[in-house]
């Protein structure tokens, strides 16, 4: 079978198709990753074949919606990016790209992020099935995907299609969500072709720095702002969280990323370590509690160890994903407009101090851990490259 993996170009988008790609591979598939050439390389270094589709932020087409989405904040900002990004630029770019590829190494099937529609396009003009992977921790939110039905539509009559439902034809097939069922909110429609599994992306290597070894009986923090919103927000969100951490009996771990310079923050306490990344799986299994900033990449690693959070949703999914985890018991929120020192030290202790966080952050492990595994994936993925129809989960 050949597996035509498509992705938005950020590491969020990329990283949840990745154990999935790789375990299909495994299986005896022959697998490539559609993705812009700015992408190139981050596919490539997980092992992939690259091949070219749609564009990247580098593209002289995505520099005015870009500009535009910067200067909106909220919901406002995400219907913007699905209108004229994910469902407009994007898709339209992507799909003649496909076509142009399915004419020489033609695919029995496509696995798209789901929020990338011109694979979902793709495949229906090449007659063959689709698959979603969740990148949302509590899924797709309505009022957001349903910008993407005019631009998609308008998009598909470009080549002929006849009108029908957009929602329709994304969920048509197949979706994988690789989070329990409980982070998707309470009354949120779960459709039919929808199945649970327990994956993770690989994180590289498990080697972490000797100073790990030392902390002692004090708990360990680990603070992250993700890949994107540290460039964003980083050098004065940094500072008054570290401020506010000095005041707590703590060993303090933050990550900055490959494109944040740790030098611009203060010299910090010697409890206080900053490092530019550490591989998310052995570090947290150090840890006590983890305050990031609610992506649904890092919430994923956190889930599957069982952590209390604090969250600071600085966009995107993660006020969503900030108001589950509290919803759940699992969390706390910090606001990012009134985020001070002495707000984020009273918010870490009070979920360090309270039993109820922790236990129930087992409790969602826990939910995670039953899940089936990426096995599962692959197998319902060959099924529907055989049977080419939606493979519906079963329901209790």
């Amino acid at each position: 079978m050949r597996a035509l993996f498509t992705c938005q170009p950020a590491l969020g988008h990329f990283l949840p198709l990745t154990p999935i790609a790789r375990a299909m591979a495994e299986a005896g598939h022959d697998v490539a990753f559609g993705a812009p050439a700015a992408f190139r390389g981050a596919v490539e270094a997980h092992g992939f074949r690259w091949v070219p589709s749609s564009v990247g932020n580098d593209d002289p087409e995505m520099a005015a919606p870009r500009a535009r989405h910067l200067e909106l904040r909220g919901f406002a900002q995400q219907q913007f990016i699905y209108e004229h990004i994910f469902g407009g630029v994007t898709a339209r770019r992507a799909v003649p790209d496909l076509l142009a590829l399915a004419e020489t190494w033609r695919p029995d099937l496509i696995v798209h992020d789901s929020s990338e529609f011109g694979g979902v396009v793709a495949a229906e003009l090449l007659d063959i099935p689709h698959a979603q992977v969740e990148v949302h921790a509590t899924g797709p939110r309505p009022d957001t995907m349903r910008m993407v039905y005019g631009p998609l539509q308008r998009l598909r009559a470009e080549f002929g299609l006849r009108e029908r439902p957009i929602q329709e034809l994304i969920d048509e097939y197949l979706s994988l969500t690789p989070f329990p069922a409980s982070l998707t909110p309470t009354g949120s429609p779960v459709v039919p072709t929808n199945h649970y599994v327990r994956v993770l992306p690989a994180d590289g290597t498990n080697a972490l720095p000797e100073w790990v070894d030392r902390v002692g009986v004090r708990p360990l923090v680990y603070v992250s702002l993700g890949t994107v919103w540290n460039v964003r927000h980083g050098q004065e969100t940094f500072s008054k969280i570290v401020d506010g951490l000095r005041g707590i009996d703590a060993e303090v771990v933050l990550t900055v990323g490959h494109d944040f310079d740790p030098a611009v923050l203060e010299p910090q306490l010697a409890r206080i370590h900053v490092e530019r990344f550490l591989p998310l799986g052995a570090l947290l299994e150090r840890c006590s509690l983890v305050l990031f900033h609610g992506g649904s990449g890092t919430l994923g690693y956190v889930v599957a160890q069982g952590l209390p959070m604090v969250i600071l949703p600085l966009g995107a999914d993660q006020p969503e994903n900030a108001e589950r985890c509290a919803e759940l018991g699992v969390s706390r929120s910090l606001d990012p407009e009134e985020l001070a020192p002495d707000t984020v030290r009273d918010v870490v202790l009070d979920v360090l101090q309270t039993p109820s966080y922790r236990q129930n952050a087992e409790r969602l492990r826990e939910e995670f851990e039953r899940l089936p595994g990426v096995e599962t994936a692959v197998e319902l993925l060959e099924r529907l490259s055989r049977e080419r129809r939606p493979v519906l989960a079963a329901r209790l």
